[in-house]
């Protein structure tokens, strides 16, 4: 690490599967951000003395780098006008994290990083729910039956293939 270097460490102690911290990580590195070490990520599992472990996830990114943000932003008018500026990790995080400056910005790059975020959080929610399917094949005609599907429904469906 060079001397006088900035680092801006982000942990918690959820998987980073499941953690919100990997997809501000993966949205920073999406707009430029840069690491702040050659071995920036760390999943480390300490035994304390009560036996019990703790788990922390880190990240760390380079605190003194500022990334340029430039986007259309229109006015009262239906007016684009181009706004440009540039932020650190800090204030990208800050802005990020924040749920209210997302709504009031909807039109700033970091709005859209968050919302795609959220909606991809929330499809990975709604797709564990949804059961598999099999797919059955007869010639040019297909079927495809849901596995939580009852003897009756499979069936039906089969019936209809043919």
């Amino acid at each position: 690490m060079e001397i006088g270097k900035t680092l801006e460490i982000i942990k918690d102690d959820k998987s980073p599967y499941q953690s919100p911290n990997t997809r501000l990580v993966s949205a920073a590195r999406a707009v430029g951000f840069n690491w702040g070490i050659e071995k920036p990520y760390m999943d480390s599992i300490e035994k304390l003395e009560d036996g019990t472990a703790k788990r922390t996830v880190s990240w760390v990114i380079d605190g003194d780098q500022k990334v340029p943000f430039v986007w259309a932003q229109k006015n009262e008018d239906g007016i684009a006008r181009i706004k440009e500026e540039e932020l650190t990790f800090s204030e990208f995080r800050k802005r990020y994290l924040d749920l209210e400056w997302c709504a009031e910005n909807d039109d700033h790059p970091i709005s859209y990083l968050r919302a795609a975020h959220r909606q991809h959080a929330k499809m990975l929610k709604a797709i564990k729910t949804l059961p598999q399917h099999t797919v059955i094949r007869k010639g040019k005609r297909m079927a495809s039956i849901p596995t939580d599907a009852s003897d009756e429904e499979k069936a039906k469906i089969l019936k209809m293939l043919g």
